[in-house]
């Protein structure tokens, strides 16, 4: 990995720095971090290079510790197969996921990590694994675990339901102090 530095077109810093939640002192360590993973394709085409996300979960102990890094990289991915990321995707991810990102926003990116199929809710098999990716796959007997996603679904709302929509979701997140400070990672 690379040790030298590049500056980021001051065209790009200005354009990132209107378009993020992110001074610009921060999105040029977040591109020179970026950068450290493959400086000779980075330098040529900024635009354009991808690295995959498992490389960039590897070389992020931010990431690296956390048990949703794949997804965060996934759905921050904007490659077709949701493998790799450009820089501009990687900056998203740093962006939504820094203390100035507002909390709403963090809520439709959190949502996204734990909506595991893509499909626009988060099911009980969705919150099955957000609770197995977090507690690990001995902790619940299969009847506990079965308790424990039916109990978080009729929470969400105080009623009975197969689902929890976006809006549900930010309600939910608005009812939780705490979750601003856990969707964030200083870069």
């Amino acid at each position: 990995m690379g040790t030298t530095t590049s500056r980021l077109p001051q065209d790009k810093l200005d354009q990132y720095s209107k378009l993020t939640f992110l001074r610009p002192a921060v999105i040029q360590r977040c591109f020179d971090r970026f950068r450290d993973m493959n400086e000779d394709r980075i330098d040529a085409n900024i635009d354009e290079e991808r690295v995959p996300n498992d490389i960039i979960v590897q070389e992020f102990p931010e990431l690296v510790s956390n048990p949703f890094g794949p997804q965060l990289c996934r759905v921050f991915s904007s490659a077709n197969d949701k493998a790799t990321m450009n820089f501009e995707d990687f900056l998203d991810m740093c962006s939504v996921l820094s203390p100035n990102a507002p909390i709403q926003t963090k809520a439709d990116w959190a949502f996204r990590v734990f909506d595991d199929n893509d499909d626009g809710l988060i099911t009980a098999p969705d919150i099955e694994n957000v609770v197995l990716q977090l507690c690990g796959t001995n902790t619940f007997s299969a009847e506990d675990l079965e308790q424990l996603v039916q109990h978080v679904l009729n929470e969400a709302e105080g009623r009975e339901s197969d689902a929890i929509g976006p809006q549900e979701f930010r309600n939910i997140i608005s009812r939780a102090p705490d979750f601003a400070l856990n969707f964030t990672i200083r870069f």
